[in-house]
């Protein structure tokens, strides 16, 4: 597993776990995640049902075997009440369009117009 950057919006560069094309959440990341969920006494089933998010995918984001999309970040944000600081942190690790694109990419971008 290798270590880069990438740029968090705010002119700062934040590390980021990566192996080949897949990204992972880092573990100081993963467990404010962790300790978000258990600060609203959620389990993983429970904080799935309220962000929308699959219990499956919180478990993986928790043990870093992933890192999530924008969209599924900001969803976990908002159903666990992120703090400011913590919020910032997921959003500067997530993908973004992770896990969206699954036209192949002979087809171009006009396969992604609705017709």
């Amino acid at each position: 597993m290798d270590i880069a950057t990438r740029s968090a919006g705010d002119g700062h560069h934040r590390l980021v776990w990566v192996e080949g094309n897949r990204h992972y959440l880092s573990p100081d990341v993963a467990r404010e995640l962790r300790d978000a969920r258990r600060k609203l006494g959620l389990s993983q089933r429970n904080a799935a049902r309220g962000t929308g998010v699959s219990q499956g995918h919180i478990a993986h984001l928790e043990r870093c075997q992933r890192a999530p999309s924008v969209e599924t970040a900001r969803m976990l944000i908002g159903g666990l009440k992120m703090d400011a600081g913590a919020a910032a942190r997921l959003l500067a690790e997530s993908v973004p369009d992770a896990g969206r694109s699954r036209i192949p990419r002979e087809l171009g971008d006009d396969a992604l117009v609705a017709g």
